[in-house]
Order: structure tokens, then sequence, then C-alpha cells
């Protein structure tokens, strides 16, 4: 008879049978397939741990690792691509009876910018923290004293008007450099 989470096998088989025959049953574990993907069934971009799980055995409960992902923290596998309900970190040995689908969550890690506007009355109206995945150009401040010349500071090696951010990561900081404005 079946078992959930076993397969039967015997140990001969029941071809042309003429005579009285011997024969024994037993059961072997079930081991299922474990898939790893992204949010939303993307292919899975992150690293995982040396000797990470590829396969559940029935009865045994089976933990599952922490991967790492360059410029993401990881938030939990999920058993959803959308990444809903509650994230899991064990396979539960009697709960699984088929291959395993698992969804990893990602989030972006922020990170700080900070200006030196040195004109104490300057307006600066860009962002002060960014992720990996924000994409933008820094605008120029203003001042009713001085004119806006261009930033210094991480990335660059002279004053630039014109300091784009996308696909970075990591604390910034920026000068803004000013020429004082004619007549004053």
């Amino acid at each position: 008879s079946e078992i959930t989470g076993y397969t039967l096998i015997w140990d001969n088989g029941f071809s042309n049978i003429i005579d009285n025959l011997t024969v024994t049953a037993s059961y072997t574990t079930n081991a299922y397939t474990i898939t790893y993907y992204d949010t939303d069934g993307i292919p899975f971009s992150g690293l995982h741990e040396i000797g990470y799980p590829t396969s559940h055995t029935y009865n045994t409960d089976t933990t599952l690792d922490s991967p790492t992902k360059n410029y993401y923290e990881f938030n939990g596998w999920f058993l959803f691509s959308d990444c809903s309900g509650t994230s899991i970190t064990t396979l539960s040995k009697n709960t699984y009876t088929d291959n395993i689908t698992l969804y990893a969550k990602w989030t972006p890690i922020t990170y700080q910018i900070i200006y030196d506007l040195v004109d104490n009355y300057a307006v600066n109206n860009n962002p002060v923290e960014y992720t990996v995945e924000d994409i933008f150009t820094l605008t120029a401040p203003t001042s009713s004293l001085y004119t806006f010349i261009g930033w210094t500071g991480t990335g660059l090696t002279e004053i630039t008007q014109d300091v784009s951010i996308s696909n970075s990561n990591g604390d910034r900081v920026y000068k803004a450099h000013w020429k004082r404005t004619v007549g004053e």
C-alpha cells in the first residue's frame, strides 16, 4: 500500500510466476528537488552558501541557507512568487510531498549622500540616500550670494557640474563649489 513520502520497492519481479514465490516489500524515503528563484520567478541572482540544499528528503527537516547578493539584503525564502506570506528557514520533515520551488526576497541596501554646500544659505534639493537601483543626476544647489560651478567628491577627479548616479553603491560625499555673483 502507499505511504505518503515513501516509494514501495519489491525485491523480485512478478513476470512468469509458475511456482510459489516469496517477495519482500520495502519502502525508500522520497527526496524532492528544490528549485530557487528570485521574486516573480526571475532566475536566482544570489550566491548560495557552500553545501546549500538542492533536495528535501521526506521525514527529515531541511535547513535553508541565507544567500548573499552584492548591494542587497536577503529577506528570506518564500513559497509564493510574489514573496507574500511568512518567510521560511526550514522545510519541515513531513510537510512537502512534491518538488519544491522557493523564491528569494531581496531589498537593496540604502546608502547615504552627504553634501557640503559651504554656503549656509544655499538650497539643495538632491536626495540624501539612494540604492543600487536608483538612477539620477544631481541638481545644482542655489544661492542668493553665489553661482554654482560644480561638485567635487566621491568618484570625481575635478570640479564637475553634471554628476550622474546609476548602478552605484556606497556612501557618497559631495562638496559644492561657487563663484561670487557679479555685483556682490
